[in-house]
């Protein structure tokens, strides 16, 4: 697939043509399968997959109260498909992609949940309510912190769920 072309494809587009590489190990174990006198689509499934990548996401939304629209948009907020205004400008949509909030900086996933003061004081807020002593960091580490604060089992990790969503 050509460069440019790529770039500008969706993500399914961009998924399949990233596992052209995978298609021979693919045809080789369904042949096997076909070879053999009893079919196992499981087998199948597991050549395909990949174990080592499993998501950490699961931690946030696994066992999550809150409403569906609200993980549905934070499951787009983890993987950077959430139309704020620097995605928005990107596509040619808009012009302008000043921070609402702040009307500093430009508005990235970061600056919008983390970074920016107005939505940094909102997380000081939530962690001195849950009495958790943390400050916030920029987008990935914020994240991964979180992730890691939500595998354990108790009553403020739910409230912590909760709150990111």
């Amino acid at each position: 697939m050509d460069v440019e072309v790529e770039n500008k494809s969706s993500c399914v587009v961009k998924n399949i043509s990233s596992q052209r590489e995978h298609v021979g190990h693919f045809q080789q174990t369904w042949d096997n399968m076909l070879s053999k006198s009893k079919f196992s689509m499981k087998e199948n499934y597991a050549v395909m997959i990949d174990d080592n990548h499993r998501v950490p996401l699961r931690y946030l939304l696994k066992g999550n109260n809150a409403r569906s629209r609200a993980l549905l948009t934070l499951w787009f907020v983890c993987h950077g498909k959430l139309a704020i205004k620097d995605r928005l400008k990107w596509f040619g949509m808009i012009h302008e992609s000043r921070c609402s909030l702040c009307l500093t900086e430009d508005n990235s996933i970061s600056h919008l949940f983390f970074d920016c003061r107005v939505s940094k004081a909102i997380w000081k807020d939530i962690f001195s309510w849950l009495e958790v002593n943390h400050d916030p960091e920029a987008w990935f580490g914020e994240i991964n912190w979180v992730m890691g604060y939500t595998k354990r089992k108790w009553w403020k990790t739910i409230l912590m769920k909760l709150a990111v969503a």
